[in-house]
């Protein structure tokens, strides 16, 4: 095999389930020299002897073991293995539609861009689609800004193919909750031109077991990190100030959602979580200084004491004690 013009690089951990579809779905890709750098993270279900037969049979496939350190520290890995000038982080339990590199890749060169962003559908433990166009068509197509990514809200990493330089010196510290956001977005600051694609590239699957969808406190404020290291670097890169009420938004967004599995949690370990989440907002969401921002603080005192069983009080005066420090 001739030198890669794509790298793609996938963490595993314990998805033997689904990894050989993943793995065909890969290896089954219109597109000409590509290489599959696969980070064994510690995987005790067999997932590391279902990689190994796939090396055995083809050479494109490259597999590297390490005990569990978790999915930002394999990716780390993989992507200093990488031999190619562009790079495709892919999930181990997902499907990749057999054009998928091809029109990312293509779209990238011809555009000179760092990043190319693709649309994806979202699909069961059986591979049923039950979303497609995540994003608006009216926003797939051309090139977007980094305040339009943010809007858009699409920080996951495996849809999209990124200029392996865009990584340096991105922050990889281990969290279990926020990894796509957190080192797609800091890439995605970097990037000098990102275009999105009209082309449904990634099938991203959506189960019971997946680990996105653990219930346990000190994971789930794992978001509040990987915010955390969204913010710091956006203050360092000038792209907070002229962007606040956006960033506002996603720390939101994130930790709403994360509020959202409190029904899961037991009272102690809910009242963890929303202690965590109250303090890291208080601490981090910008001024209310804006219409934008008074509804979203708005929106906020609405869910969290209807779903939470707050008071409007307590959101009063929390947020209200906010609009003073500002």
């Amino acid at each position: 095999m001739g030198e890669p013009n794509v790298s793609i690089i996938m963490a595993v951990y314990n998805t033997a389930e689904f990894l050989p579809e993943t793995l065909e779905s890969i290896l089954a890709q219109t597109f000409g020299e590509f290489e599959v750098v696969c980070v064994n993270d510690g995987s005790t279900d067999g997932s590391a002897e279902i990689l190994r037969e796939y090396a055995a049979k083809d050479p494109r496939v490259v597999v590297i073991d390490q005990e569990n350190l978790g999915g930002t520290r394999a990716r780390e890995v993989g992507l200093g293995l990488a031999r190619s000038e562009y790079v495709w982080f892919v999930d181990s339990d997902d499907v990749i539609p057999a054009s998928s590199l091809a029109a990312l890749h293509t779209s990238l060169v011809e555009a000179g861009a760092d990043i190319a962003i693709g649309n994806y559908a979202k699909i069961d433990a059986d591979g049923a689609v039950f979303s497609e166009n995540v994003y608006p068509r009216q926003s797939a197509k051309g090139e977007v800004s980094f305040a339009q990514i943010l809007r858009l809200n699409a920080p996951q990493l495996w849809n999209k193919v990124f200029r392996r330089g865009l990584f340096t010196g991105v922050d990889f510290s281990p969290v279990r909750i926020g990894q796509d956001l957190a080192l797609s977005l800091q890439a995605a600051m970097a990037s000098r031109k990102s275009i999105m694609v009209d082309h449904d590239v990634y099938h991203y699957r959506v189960y019971r077991g997946s680990i996105s969808q653990t219930f346990r406190t000190d994971t789930l404020l794992d978001i509040t990190r990987s915010l955390g290291i969204l913010i710091a670097r956006a203050k360092n890169t000038g792209l907070y100030e002229s962007l606040e009420g956006d960033w506002n938004e996603l720390l939101l967004r994130h930790c709403l959602h994360q509020l959202r599995k409190l029904v899961y949690l037991g009272v102690g370990d809910a009242r963890h979580l929303q202690r965590g989440i109250r303090d890291f907002l208080a601490e981090n969401l910008g001024p209310a200084n804006s219409a934008e921002a008074d509804i979203l603080a708005e929106d906020v005192q609405r869910y969290l004491s209807s779903r939470i069983f707050l008071t409007p009080k307590y959101w009063r005066h929390f947020l209200g004690s906010r609009r003073k420090r500002a």
